[in-house]
């Protein structure tokens, strides 16, 4: 392979190659959580054709599902985010930021409020199907759209305004 097909710095056109480091790697998160909320509908279709998904009104069981659907997506995203900068890195030195600074502070900062207000108003509508006695695991389902949600909203309002330059 040689230095063209690989997108090397010396060789790299700036027109072609439009997107920041931090775009590139909003967008490789954004895949992380699709591909993580792909294999929870999976396993939820999985609980639905058995006739489990409704017989499942366990407390201890939804709590533990959630707990290890977080767990999925940290340990995830870590690996994801090492093998991404590995690979950038090889490729691209001269693009990656060395430091963050005031706008990358301020991107992050909006972004994790809106999505923090996103899993706000998720969580809000969960609580409320549980004061009117609808099922745990209806009710921790609705959390779990809250937590993809606000991934998606985070991921997505920090590569908009990396993209229009905040």
């Amino acid at each position: 392979m040689d230095c063209k097909q690989l997108g090397h710095p010396e060789n790299a056109n700036p027109e072609e190659d439009s997107m920041t480091f931090q775009e590139k790697q909003s967008l490789v998160v954004l895949g992380c959580v699709v591909i993580i909320l792909i294999g929870y509908i999976i396993f939820l279709a999985g609980m639905a054709k058995a006739g489990t998904l409704t017989a499942a009104n366990d407390l201890a069981f939804w709590a533990g599902v959630l707990l290890k659907l977080i767990g999925i997506q940290i340990g995830v995203n870590i690996v994801i985010m090492i093998i991404f900068n590995i690979v950038l890195t090889i490729i691209a030195t001269d693009r990656i930021p060395e430091k963050t600074d005031e706008l990358d502070r301020q991107i992050e900062q909006r972004s994790t409020v809106l999505g923090s207000y996103v899993f706000f108003v998720g969580f809000l509508i969960s609580m409320a199907l549980a004061a009117f006695g609808l099922p745990v695991w209806l009710v921790f389902n609705v959390i779990v759209a809250a937590f993809f949600a606000m991934q998606f909203t985070w991921v997505i309002t920090q590569n908009r305004m990396y993209h229009r330059g905040f």
